[in-house]
């Protein structure tokens, strides 16, 4: 979600430094769902947990919804962060936005910290986003039981809404009007147990389904989108899977 759309409240220690394709080679195969598409293969860049946190608060400081929560960090700090400057952070930088993010996407993300994660820049295609699952959050799995993204954007293109969130159907359709994915802050993220998937997505999904849908209705998209993708071996043991 962009921030507009995550159960949210009101640990893990970084590891690795972010990582650069010099010292950590990316790492190329094909996940099951492209085996139909022998042409295009994912790549895979290892990166840091840091880029987590730096994706959750370039998308939610940016979100119509969650854009005032970010409003109490340091003016500085944070037109820094609606601007994507992520080069120019402080150590203390960080620890405030890792802590913002914290705060506000603890239920879902600290497990996944605690279980252990790898963290990967790649890409996917614009179809296979339609296959992307649904965090398992009640009031969307009531409105696509599938838990696919395809069937939860083509009934809130329908005017439907998720039973008891009906502020996100709302706020979906007037962001899909104006979305442009040339203008996307902040790259979506998805989890899984393995590089080739099935991937759950934990932050972007608006964006994502304003992509699936805009596809669908033959409107200009581009052909892959980047994303984050976390890799979890203990993938089973997380709350939200």
């Amino acid at each position: 979600m962009t921030g507009e759309e995550r159960p949210d409240s009101t640990r893990g220690s970084e590891s690795r430094s972010r990582c650069s394709e010099e010292v950590l080679p990316p790492i190329s195969c094909e996940p099951f769902w492209l085996l139909s598409h022998p042409s295009w293969s994912m790549t895979f860049t290892p990166c840091s947990e840091r880029e987590l946190y730096w994706n959750f608060a370039c998308a939610e400081a940016n979100s119509p919804r969650y854009g005032k929560v970010y409003e109490q960090l340091p003016s500085p700090l944070l037109e820094r962060i609606r601007g994507g400057k992520r080069d120019e952070l402080t150590e203390q930088d960080w620890r405030v936005v890792t802590g913002a993010v914290r705060a506000l996407r603890g239920p879902v993300i600290n497990q996944l910290i605690e279980l252990g994660t790898d963290w990967y820049e790649t890409t996917l295609q614009i179809a296979a986003l339609e296959q992307v699952r649904l965090l398992n959050f009640a009031p969307f799995v009531q409105l696509a039981p599938s838990r696919d993204l395809g069937a939860f954007a083509t009934a809130l293109d329908a005017g439907f809404d998720p039973p008891g969130d009906e502020g996100f159907g709302r706020n979906y359709r007037q962001f899909r009007k104006d979305f442009v994915a040339s203008r996307m802050v902040g790259r979506p993220i998805v989890v899984a147990p393995a590089k080739m998937g099935p991937y759950t997505e934990i932050e972007g999904l608006t964006r994502m389904c304003s992509l699936v849908s805009q596809h669908a209705a033959g409107e200009a998209v581009p052909p892959v989108v980047p994303v984050l993708l976390g890799v979890c071996l203990q993938y089973d043991f997380w709350s939200w899977k």
